[in-house]
């Protein structure tokens, strides 16, 4: 009877490791910076979970080489940005510097988010 036990003990385990060894491996995925590159128009936006036309008619232009232009404070200003795709961050470097959180980046699509004045922005883009 313990010879049987162990011997089951033993299948159990067994199935258990190889069960295990044969489930797909979660994808990691990088952002791609070239992605970036281009105009980005506004199409939505919320502050604090609730929807704002606060920034309608706000956009993002990225030129290869870390040049940005943008309206996204209201009049349009120029300056530089940075990207790390490792900690998935923007940094605007215009009139002020802003740090976003991207949260998606493909061909037409870029959601970010950032915090403001204790107010938690998330701005929703598409390539025109």
């Amino acid at each position: 009877m313990k010879f049987l036990k162990l011997a089951l003990s033993f299948f159990l385990l067994a199935s258990l490791f190889t069960a295990c060894e044969n489930e797909p491996k979660a994808e990691i995925t990088l952002l791609d910076p070239a992605l970036l590159i281009g105009k980005w128009e506004l199409t939505g936006a919320t502050v604090n979970k609730i929807p704002s036309p606060r920034l309608d008619g706000a956009y993002f232009e990225f030129v290869d080489g870390g040049i940005l232009k943008t309206n996204i404070l209201g009049s349009e200003e120029e300056g530089s940005y940075e990207m790390s795709v490792e900690k998935e961050k923007l940094i605007q470097k215009t009139g002020k510097t802003i740090e976003y959180n991207i949260e998606k980046l493909v061909k037409d699509s870029l959601i970010m988010n950032m915090d403001i004045a204790s107010k938690k922005f998330v701005v929703l883009l598409q390539k025109p």
